[in-house]
C-alpha cells in the first residue's frame, strides 16, 4: 500500500474537487449542496482523526478494514471466475 505526505489544506482541496466533479455526475444531478456539504464534514473528520482531535474509535476502523478486505476478496474471487467485474 501506498503512503503519502500531504497536508490538511491539500487532503481538503482534493476532497473538494472530487466532490464537484462527482455533482457533474447525472447521478447527483440536483443534490449538489448535499454532495458538497458531505464532502465538507467528510473533510473535517479526516482531517481531525489524522491530527488527533478527534480520531475514530480503533474498533470502527479494525470493522472497516475487515469489511474492505472481505469485499476487496469477493470481487478478486468473481473476477477470477467471470474474466472481470
Amino acid at each position: 500500500m501506498e503512503k503519502y505526505e500531504i497536508s490538511e489544506e491539500e487532503l481538503r482541496t482534493l476532497i473538494g474537487v472530487a466532490a464537484a466533479r462527482a455533482c457533474d455526475d447525472e447521478e447527483f444531478s440536483g443534490h449538489d449542496v448535499m454532495v458538497m456539504r458531505v464532502a465538507a464534514v467528510i473533510a473535517c473528520q479526516l482531517t481531525n482523526h489524522l491530527n488527533g482531535k478527534a480520531p475514530y474509535p480503533e474498533d470502527e476502523l479494525e470493522i472497516t478494514r475487515k469489511t474492505t478486505a472481505a469485499s476487496r476478496e469477493a470481487l478478486e474471487i468473481l473476477s477470477f471466475l467471470f474474466g472481470g467485474v
